[in-house]
């Protein structure tokens, strides 16, 4: 399998046609206007007289003919439909949405919405406020696609500007590009694979632009804190961020992704950012309760204290106080006190 994801294409149809030998049908017909050849009564005489003068003139002289286009269209009564619904909300599940709501809906995805329930407020707006359909029926889905049509919209407009459907591919473009318009920003990039001989390199990849490494060297040498963030991406892989206080606020200055979290992976990602900033040296790193990340900082820096943030130490507390084989668990709330 070359692809990182493989989608079976679904389609949302509750009956197989929503038109099952209907009888109804829509009539147009294509009229063309002669204004200057009106006839003055309805006779045989003079419908043929205009008739034969008129073809004179579209063969002689057809750029002084003046000509209006019309189109009659005839649309069926209700009474006409049969073998499908023709009220209620099973009458507008089977119908498209429309091509501009989902243009629309592009457009925002483009511009960073990513939630189906922002996207559905956007779309009602639009509908309402641009479409200048005030009272169309809430329930018809060309107009107010279902979460499900709004989600595979979305999907398809985040995919449209990929150059391949592997993630790794797409990631080597986009630091391909970063290297052009932004090359003093610090890039370690690692694609998973195996070599000839059967060893498998992890996945690794580390970034810190330029203005993240003067605050690091900056801020870097007395506290930095370590935050892991889960379940961000569509792979179960942990994202890292790099922080220090500044004389402003706290401020991310360093990013890496491994594809595990153990101390290895960990350890490797800290000591590719030492490369890029030789000076820094903290003296106290804030983590979480995690004994992956504490064994490998305390292994990239000699004579590091490790401190643990408060709401993991409280975490860790209640835990081990609420576990019955400890046999605590029924004094928990005087010990917490």
């Amino acid at each position: 399998m070359k692809e990182d994801h493989v989608f079976a294409k679904r389609r949302n149809l509750l009956q197989p046609s929503k038109k099952q030998g209907c009888t109804a049908t829509i009539c147009v017909s294509h009229i063309v206007r002669f204004p200057d050849f009106k006839i003055t009564e309805n006779t045989e005489w003079r419908r043929t007289a205009n008739s034969k003068l008129l073809r004179n003139s579209l063969s002689s002289n057809l750029d002084n003919v003046q000509g209006v286009v019309e189109y009659h269209v005839r649309f069926p009564n209700k009474e006409d439909h049969c073998n499908h619904p023709t009220e209620g909300q099973v009458a507008f599940l089977p119908e498209p949405v429309e091509p501009r709501v989902v243009e629309k809906i592009a457009e925002l995805t483009r511009c960073g919405v990513r939630s189906v329930s922002e996207m559905i407020q956007h779309v009602n707006s639009f509908v309402r406020n641009e479409l200048l359909l005030t009272g169309e029926d809430e329930n018809r889905r060309r107009f107010f696609p279902t979460a499900q049509d709004i989600r595979n919209a979305m999907t398809k407009a985040k995919l449209e500007n990929r150059s391949s459907k592997n993630d790794q591919e797409n990631l080597k473009t986009i630091l391909e590009q970063w290297e052009k318009t932004e090359p003093e920003d610090k890039v370690y990039y690692r694609e998973a694979s195996h070599t000839e001989e059967g060893e498998r390199k992890d996945f690794l990849f580390c970034y810190q632009a330029k203005w993240q490494q003067r605050l690091l060297n900056r801020y870097g040498n007395d506290l930095c804190l370590l935050d892991a963030t889960y379940r961000t991406v569509k792979y179960a892989l942990p994202l890292f961020f790099l922080c220090v206080r500044t004389n402003v606020n706290y401020a991310v200055v360093g990013t890496f992704m491994t594809e595990h979290e153990n101390e290895g992976s960990i350890y490797e990602a800290i000591e590719v950012f030492k490369s890029w900033n030789p000076l820094w040296k903290p003296n106290n790193f804030l983590t979480d309760y995690c004994l992956a990340e504490i064994n490998a900082l305390e292994r990239a820096f000699a004579g590091l204290v490790v401190r643990l943030c408060l709401f993991h130490r409280e975490k860790a507390w209640n835990e081990w106080l609420s576990k019955a084989s400890h046999g605590v668990s029924e004094y928990s709330h005087e010990l917490k006190r």
